[in-house]
């Protein structure tokens, strides 16, 4: 039974251990450079075969005493409580493996170039607001464990990645990345690595069709 991923009621993780974790999380930035240079048969079987060997993993995980003693023993510093559950208390996936979901999910449904430009917002401006939020957080939303403080760092540097990276409008990026930033603050449904990167690109693809006449391409290797 695949479990949904759990609001966070579990002890923070150390300010060290979420700085590997994010330092980790920001090495996936592959996943999104992959999305717009790979051939993009190619980019889908990677995706697919990463994927599903990251939910096979943590199928396995939840079930082998012996494997998930390995993984605590290499991994467990980096994981959340919840994502940490007992063997045989049903399958919760971890962090790389949503991530993992989430640029496969994106490359299907979105034209690449959308859904490459939402998730490498997202994966830096949500480590910019988790380590904001873990050092200086100090006024919660009443909705969730996230802060303010980590809110607005999501939003600064969001914009500043809007600014560096070649989009269609700043005024555009900006509408999505304060979109994005209310998304991450919002703990359901699914987990944030999936939720927010593709409200993001929705909202993107959505805007540019309003502002710009873009066509309004949904799951481009089906209508392609």
């Amino acid at each position: 039974m695949l479990m949904p991923t759990p609001s966070s009621s579990s002890p923070p993780l150390s300010l060290h251990s979420e700085l590997r974790r994010k330092a980790i999380h920001l090495l996936a930035l592959i996943l999104p450079l992959g999305m717009v240079t790979l051939p993009p048969r190619w980019a889908l079987l990677l995706l697919t075969i990463g994927a599903l060997l990251g939910v096979m993993g943590d199928v396995i995980r939840s079930r082998s005493a012996s494997f998930a003693r390995f993984i605590d023993y290499v991994f467990g510093a980096l994981m959340r409580g919840e994502e940490r559950q007992p063997v045989g208390h049903g399958v919760v996936l971890n962090g790389a493996t949503w991530v993992l979901l989430s640029a496969l999910l994106l490359l299907v449904v979105f034209p690449a170039r959308i859904g490459a430009l939402a998730l490498t917002i997202f994966m830096i401006a949500d480590a910019a607001a988790a380590l904001v939020g873990r050092r200086y957080g100090q006024t919660p939303w009443h909705i969730s464990d996230r802060t303010l403080e980590g809110s607005a760092a999501f939003i600064v540097v969001g914009v500043c990645l809007v600014v560096a990276l070649p989009t269609r409008s700043v005024a555009a990026g900006a509408i999505v990345v304060g979109v994005g930033a209310l998304m991450e603050a919002v703990p359901r449904p699914f987990n944030d690595n999936l939720r927010v990167p593709f409200v993001m690109a929705a909202t993107l693809l959505v805007i540019e069709h309003i502002w710009f006449e873009e066509a309004l391409t949904v799951f481009p290797y089906i209508t392609g």
